[in-house]
């Protein structure tokens, strides 16, 4: 079954109904958001899936959620070597080495934890093993220091507030809030802030298993809704 990359240059909380609606076609599927970088100026998200329908048939979906035109790209060949994709390789260069960054997958934990855990390093848009071999293109690359996301700059900054440890999800959306605006940005869409909220609480207070979600829900609703 052939796999496609799609691109959508929104961030999750905006085309979420979108990619459950497409990967309810398809066999695997993997969704990853990634914030602004040098190519996609705004928080987007990759998806690698292997779809029981034609890619004119994902289209009119997208379209469907207001995500025509600029708003998407299809792809099913590697751009430099024009060679298919092979989904498994796909899904790691979608995860980048940082499962927390996946919305919505067909995945095993096992799976993804391996996935990101080969991950090594990267250059811009590379997958790069311990051989400097790369899957995506079969290029040769140089390793580079990989920058830290923008997910990664806020946990820093969340982990040296005084008191981190102790704010609730209304005084870390605050935080998040100031966080940009010191740095001379807009704050995230509502969803984005929710989510960082959510998961720096969640971090700060070690409710990252089966039962500390759930008390990571209930604090949720009660301060933030």
């Amino acid at each position: 079954m052939a796999c496609l990359q799609i691109v959508l240059r929104v961030p999750w909380a905006d085309c979420s109904g979108a990619v459950l609606d497409v990967s309810a076609s398809s066999r695997r599927f993997l969704a990853a958001e990634h914030e602004a970088d040098d190519e996609i100026a705004n928080t987007h998200i990759h998806l690698a899936i292997e779809p029981n329908i034609t890619k004119e048939g994902i289209r009119k979906k997208l379209i469907k959620y207001s995500l025509g035109g600029q708003k998407h790209s299809i792809m099913e060949k590697v751009l430099k070597t024009h060679e298919k994709y092979e989904f498994m390789a796909l899904a790691k260069y979608c995860i980048k080495g940082d499962k927390t960054q996946i919305r919505h997958s067909s995945l095993s934990l096992e799976e993804t934890d391996e996935l990101e855990k080969t991950w090594i390093n990267r250059t811009k848009k590379l997958d790069v093993d311990l051989t400097k071999h790369d899957i995506i293109t079969k290029e040769t690359v140089v390793i580079t220091s990989t920058p830290k996301s923008e997910w990664q700059k806020l946990l820093a900054a969340h982990e040296k507030w005084p008191n981190h440890n102790k704010m609730n999800m209304a005084e870390i959306k605050r935080f998040i809030k100031s966080f940009y605006l010191k740095d001379k940005r807009p704050i995230p869409r509502e969803g984005d802030t929710n989510r960082y909220a959510y998961s720096l609480w969640a971090l700060a207070n070690h409710k990252q298993d089966y039962d500390g979600v759930e008390d990571a829900d209930k604090h949720q609703s009660h301060y933030i809704g």
